[in-house]
């Protein structure tokens, strides 16, 4: 009987069915007539395949491009003394209104009814009255797509949601802020979403 040469060794163990759809690390032995006998397993390396990454320059490695304001954030800016790995992170400064506040930018090729986890730091500097938020449109990231305010240390944000088609805007920042919140600043930094449940 023929086989197909390989580097490495190999498993004795034979495949049950040959009509099998999809076959990871088997390799076929083929008999005389050149049909498939039997399957063998085969160990070694596999390449670990990951999730795209959906949030561009989600580190402010590039100032602050991609990301846009609304809500009671007075701009949307980049610090290379705030941040949480990297060179530099974000800045969100809020005005005097005293409401919301998120900077955020629209994710394309989202896929309804998928699930979908992201993860962010942030922290607050000094900030009255509040929680940071983390979601996609008007879904939160569960279960850590809303926690209380943390000032002077970071903070993990971490969660999935299934979306639902509504909004493809992915925003993070700062929920019911104090109107004493003026010119206070709050900053985010090493945000990541990739489809999927686990990184």
């Amino acid at each position: 009987m023929a086989t197909i040469p390989f580097v490495g060794g190999n498993y004795i163990d034979r495949s049950l069915n040959l009509d099998c759809q999809i076959a990871q690390n088997l390799f076929p032995a083929i008999d005389r007539l050149r049909n498939v006998a039997c399957l063998y397993g085969v160990p070694g390396l596999v390449e670990f395949w990951q999730h795209e990454e959906l949030i561009l320059n989600g580190g402010f490695d590039l100032t602050s491009a991609e990301w846009h304001r609304t809500g009671d954030v007075l701009m949307v800016d980049w610090s290379t003394t705030n941040y949480h790995t990297g060179p530099q992170g974000g800045v969100l400064k809020f005005n005097s209104s005293g409401h919301t506040g998120y900077a955020y930018q629209e994710i394309v090729g989202l896929i309804l009814g998928e699930t979908y986890r992201a993860k962010a730091y942030i922290k607050g500097d000094n900030l009255l009255t509040g929680e940071f938020r983390m979601g996609i449109g008007t879904q939160l990231f569960v279960p850590d797509g809303s926690i209380a305010f943390s000032n002077g240390s970071w903070v993990k944000l971490e969660g999935t949601l299934v979306w639902d088609g509504v909004s493809s805007d992915f925003f993070i920042g700062v929920y019911v802020t104090s109107g004493n919140n003026a010119s206070r600043w709050c900053f985010i930094d090493d945000i990541s979403m990739k489809l999927g449940v686990a990184y």
